[in-house]
């Protein structure tokens, strides 16, 4: 929010130095000084926004040269109030006075009433010089940045809503609310402009984004802030013009205590939004509050994926398929790969590839979109299921059959059979098949008399006839035991014998008389 001259003496925000920012006062600073940053505040003295004055009879200057090699450096000032024709701030290209003047801080001012107001080096360093009278003393606030670098896969975001780079993946855009940035588009602010934004615009950058869907979910976290009490501030707009906006989701403010809380995590929820249309995320630092962040499309948003002809992924050996790789917008550019490599037919330069493995196969592709999100490479794995060969060897009993994906076969010999797998591939099968007949085996006659027994298969036979006898072989086959019983009956012999009166004759071994 904007931080009116009157009330600065109030305002409180107490900031901690770290490695990732830090305040850098100018009444602590050696003059000559060379400090080597990219990212901190810059006041006379003091805490950021808090309105720490510089000294009286001031002839002193400090330079700010770069953190990343070879890129520039910027300083935007924020809010100041300098005595009036008496006091200056100087601020030079390069390193000492002796570069060009770039412009003076007099007077009392702020980026609310006179719009950006910041200096860049044409080189890597600027410097800063303060002459004072000996009365009367002020105060600025500024913010420290260089030129923002390539985070992840995108393009660092962009001080102008029309150069604005697309979220291109799910997998988390980072960046941060730079000293670079500049304001812009203050006719939405909550301060001064119509209100379409929840705080004041100091430092706002702008990324963007294409609808998948009617509503989108952006999750958004804020860190190594340079006033750590306060974060970032967050909308999503419409607009075919960068100057008049549409508002299309809800507006976070990480304004402290009793607003909004400090840094952290938040979620922005776009409704309303027509599928295939742009829209625009507005980030700006609270107050001009430098924090790293990430954004993570978590829904409804168009990124780049993978589409194929392969059903679930998967083909079978020797057989062909094609890959596509789709959200890339018009212009963009593809280079195709394969791990193990060999089995892409034709160009490898289209968002489509036909392809034609004997394996599994990851499909690697380079897209390069024209519209900042750099050189991206996406994966994908086609899963190739071999064709198998299996050799069976069966044994049957005469009568019974084996089926060999859905034909029947009962007849000895060897059949080669080509099925088709629940994956669809083919198997092929050879079938060794031996038929075992019945065995009848005939046991030798038993022959005994009327009233005699015999025994075949655990019972007791005592008549006449051929009985059978099932068993179960090794092989699984029913074989027959015979036996042929022949019972004799028994016979009566009339014998006649006459003999006297006291004479006697034997029978069955007795002796009659």
């Amino acid at each position: 929010m904007k931080i009116k001259i009157l009330l600065l003496a109030a305002f409180i925000s107490f900031f901690i130095g770290s490695s990732f920012s830090q305040n850098y006062q100018f009444n602590s600073l050696g003059n000559g000084s060379t400090t080597t940053t990219c990212k901190g505040t810059f006041t006379a003295s003091g805490a950021y926004q808090a309105s720490g004055a510089y000294t009286n009879n001031a002839n002193k200057t400090v330079t700010f040269c770069s953190g990343t090699p070879g890129v520039p450096i910027r300083i935007s000032f924020i809010n100041w109030s300098l005595e009036s024709g008496f006091d200056f701030l100087r601020v030079y290209d390069g390193t000492g006075t002796g570069g060009t003047l770039l412009g003076t801080i007099n007077g009392v001012n702020d980026i609310f009433t006179i719009g950006a107001t910041f200096f860049t080096s044409t080189g890597t360093c600027l410097t800063v010089q303060l002459i004072s009278d000996g009365s009367v003393t002020g105060f600025w606030n500024a913010i420290i940045g260089c030129q923002p670098q390539n985070c992840g896969t995108n393009l660092p975001a962009n001080d102008f809503c029309g150069s604005a780079p697309q979220i291109c993946d799910l997998n988390g855009y980072c960046g941060n609310t730079s000293g670079w940035y500049t304001r812009d588009n203050g006719q939405i602010d909550n301060a001064v402009g119509n209100g379409q934004f929840c705080g004041s615009i100091e430092n706002n950058s702008w990324l963007t984004f294409v609808a998948s869907a009617a509503t989108a979910t952006l999750n958004i976290n804020s860190f190594n802030c340079a006033v750590t009490t306060t974060g970032i501030q967050a909308r999503v707009y419409e607009t075919n013009n960068c100057s008049n906006f549409t508002i299309k989701s809800n507006c976070v403010s990480q304004g402290g205590a009793g607003n909004g809380g400090a840094s952290g995590a938040f979620t922005l929820t776009a409704t309303g939004l027509t599928v295939g249309t742009r829209y625009y995320v507005m980030i700006d630092g609270f107050a001009g509050n430098i924090c790293d962040y990430t954004v993570t499309a978590n829904t409804g948003v168009q990124v780049l994926s993978f589409s194929s002809t392969a059903s679930a992924n998967q083909i079978c050996e020797g057989g062909t398929a094609s890959i596509s790789i789709n959200g890339a917008i018009t212009g963009s550019t593809y280079s195709w790969t394969a791990s193990p490599p060999g089995s892409i037919t034709g160009p490898t330069n289209g968002s489509t590839i036909n392809v034609n493995p004997n394996v599994t196969t990851v499909y690697s592709v380079v897209v390069t979109q024209p519209n900042g999100c750099l050189e991206q490479t996406e994966s994908f794995t086609l899963t190739v299921n071999p064709k198998k060969t299996t050799t069976i060897d069966r044994i049957i009993c005469s009568g019974q059959s084996v089926n060999i994906c859905g034909t029947n076969y009962n007849t000895p010999g060897t059949f080669v059979k080509v099925c088709t797998t629940s994956k669809g591939c083919d198997s092929t099968v050879t079938l060794n098949l031996t038929v075992q007949s019945a065995i009848t085996t005939n046991l030798p006659d038993r022959i005994f008399c009327q009233g005699a027994s015999t025994t075949f298969n655990g019972n007791t036979i005592t008549t006449s006839g051929t009985y059978r006898d099932t068993l179960l072989t090794l092989a699984g086959c029913d074989s027959f035991l015979v036996l042929n019983v022949i019972v004799n009956p028994v016979r009566t012999t009339p014998i006649s014998r006459s003999i006297c009166q006291g004479q006697s004759t034997t029978f069955n071994g007795q002796t009659i008389t």
